[in-house]
């Protein structure tokens, strides 16, 4: 072991270590039901090459918010209001990148949670990768299409160009973006999407080699089945990377201040990108995870990455970062609906949503 090698694994002790006081702290930000706004929401498309992308945007408002379902999920908030009056710089902006087999509101919790804070969140439904095609997941372009999708996004919002940023002008309407304080957050393989646009860049070899060592330890290797994480039904191999998979040349967007990555899939970064990553980042992963295990995703990842920081969630599974839905409705979910036993995922909502807060708060202040 070189000096080089024993370094990295004392700094990453040393974070594991205050991780798991972090983890066992109450949130110190300022918590979530306190915010002066309510949540205002527009939604709409994008368009995307031959696609045609659904978005979601979720923003601070005065107006009265109700609780409103969307599918298994619900929200509360004020469909179609008008924003508030944004600062003088415009409103800090996060884009928000969805697990594999996911949707527009995966994430409803944490979201109007930032916008009752005085954010303006972006949520896109991946092309190929969401709750009714999974086609992309056995494409060999998957690893370098989903960044590409959160590149054009963010893009669309920020520089309204183009057929795309005219639509994202017309959702934003009376609303301002501050163009300093963008933040990204994703979940599973969006971890691993926020992570590419970033800064991050990857390398097929290590998913090949990582795979040919550990196909029977990591669930990434083996995801293939198109309901996966999608129906009840989890049977059947999972992923399989073509050899001549397309990985990510250059999608990031110097913009990007702060990323939050939770229950990353990481391994395809290259370790050699992550410590000049310019974006403060925020690693949280879960003891219980069962899709991607710490151990190979997030841990590794965060330690070498010089402006990160990691907090292990002892208490949470895979999908517990997801939000909590009506205890009638789990099953609609199937494995994204479960937790570990005795886990309140609604009470872990709201303190993951004040520690976000209070961490892009920190990172992206003027």
């Amino acid at each position: 072991m070189n000096d080089k090698t024993v370094t990295t694994a004392r700094r990453w002790m040393k974070r594991i270590a205050s991780a798991l006081l972090l983890s066992c702290a109450l949130p110190a930000a300022h918590a979530a039901d306190t915010q002066p706004y309510n949540a205002g929401m527009r939604m709409g498309a994008i368009a995307y090459r031959q696609v045609s992308m659904p978005v979601a945007l979720t923003y601070p408002t005065r107006a009265e918010a109700v609780a409103r379902d969307f599918g298994p999920f619900r929200m509360t908030v004020a469909a179609g209001a008008p924003a508030a009056q944004a600062p003088e710089a415009g409103w800090p902006v996060v884009f928000v990148s969805h697990g594999t087999g996911g949707n527009l509101f995966n994430h409803a919790d944490l979201v109007a949670a930032l916008a009752r804070a005085g954010y303006v969140v972006v949520v896109l439904e991946h092309p190929g990768d969401n709750f009714r095609d999974r086609s992309l997941v056995t494409d060999k372009r998957y690893f370098s299409e989903r960044p590409a999708q959160l590149l054009a996004l963010l893009q669309a919002f920020l520089d309204r160009e183009g057929s795309a940023g005219a639509a994202a002008g017309g959702l934003l309407g009376d609303l301002r973006l501050d163009p300093k304080r963008v933040s990204l957050i994703g979940h599973s393989a969006g971890g691993y999407t926020a992570a590419v646009v970033a800064g991050a860049t990857g390398d097929v070899r290590r998913v090949t080699d990582h795979c040919a060592a550990h196909a029977d330890g990591d669930e990434m290797c083996g995801m293939a089945d198109p309901n996966w994480s999608v129906s009840a039904a989890q049977a059947g191999p999972r992923y399989r990377l073509a050899p001549d998979a397309a990985m990510p040349a250059s999608s990031a967007d110097p913009r990007v201040r702060a990323a939050v990555l939770l229950a990353p899939l990481t391994v395809p970064l290259q370790p050699d990108s992550l410590g000049a990553l310019p974006s403060a980042l925020m690693v949280v992963t879960a003891t219980h995870d069962e899709v991607l295990a710490p151990r190979f995703h997030g841990l590794p990842w965060a330690a070498l990455a010089s402006r990160s920081s990691i907090e292990i969630e002892p208490r949470a599974g895979h999908f517990s970062f997801m939000t909590s839905v009506p205890a009638e409705r789990r099953a609609m979910l199937g494995q994204a609906g479960t937790d570990p036993a005795g886990f309140d995922r609604a009470q872990f909502q709201r303190e993951l949503a004040a520690r976000i807060i209070g961490f892009l708060d920190r990172s992206t202040a003027p």
